[in-house]
């Protein structure tokens, strides 16, 4: 599998002048074992050869082990 680094925010430190909160410092953890794949789409132009070789890839699933601490976004 792949080690994937999770990205999240730690608590804030308080509040902006505004009273907006202050968004907390970036806390890396690494997630081992994953399985990383693309995801894609075919563009709806041209016709079926054009189609047929125009792969975009657009994002990628990430599939974690069982019991992982991850939110979707």
């Amino acid at each position: 599998g792949e080690t994937v680094v999770r990205l999240r925010r730690g608590e804030s430190p308080g509040r902006d002048p505004r009273g907006q909160p202050i968004p907390g410092p970036l806390v890396e953890t690494n997630l081992p074992g994953c399985v990383v794949t693309p995801r894609a789409e075919t563009p709806a132009v041209g016709g079926p050869e054009q189609t047929g070789r125009d792969t975009v890839i657009v994002g990628y699933t990430v599939y974690t082990p069982s019991g992982s601490d991850v939110l979707t976004t």
